[in-house]
């Protein structure tokens, strides 16, 4: 039983993806604009919440909610809404094909860990829910894959379990 919770309504960002390789271009400039994203955006659900709570240490559950299917930019809530924003990694060499889709949707739990994980751990600590996220205050972190049926109810789920308050 989770004694704090944050829903983040949307994926990171597929340059990522430990696999993503040379064929993704994974620039390291890119790769660091896509983890500013990403916390930026786990930052922006935590207050939006307004559940500021304190805590000394935790254990983390971090659950990835994806759909099976791969779509094109068009039909991904969170592409549609990127405008003029669209990463230039992203862009196909073949500019008359459609755009893709640029979240990342990993088969393997393995491959959650780094890049994609460390955003959401860097943005507790930001908003001051645990003091640090070494092995003292985050001893241990869960890392799933849920399914889901839509595009539009993917996203991240952080919970925070096993909690101690900082001293009074």
């Amino acid at each position: 039983m989770a004694i704090w919770s944050v829903w983040v309504p949307c994926l990171p960002w597929r340059n990522l993806s430990s696999n993503a390789g040379a064929r993704s271009r994974r620039a390291p400039w890119g790769i660091a604009e896509s983890r500013g994203r990403l916390k930026n955006e786990v930052l922006e659900a935590i207050k939006t919440q307004g559940d500021l709570r304190r805590l000394e240490s935790a254990t983390a559950a971090i659950t990835f909610r994806l759909a099976a299917k791969r779509p094109k930019m068009r039909e991904c809530p969170r592409c549609t809404t990127l405008g003029t924003d669209y990463p230039n990694w992203a862009v196909p060499a073949d500019h008359s094909q459609a755009l893709p889709c640029v979240c990342y949707r990993p088969e393997d739990v393995g491959n959650l860990g780094g890049d994609p994980l460390k955003p959401i751990l860097d943005a507790l600590v930001w908003m001051e829910i645990l003091p640090d996220d070494d092995w003292r205050h985050l001893p241990s972190v869960t890392l799933r894959i849920e399914r889901v049926d839509s595009l539009d109810a993917e996203g991240i789920l952080v919970e925070l379990l096993a909690a101690t308050e900082p001293p009074a």
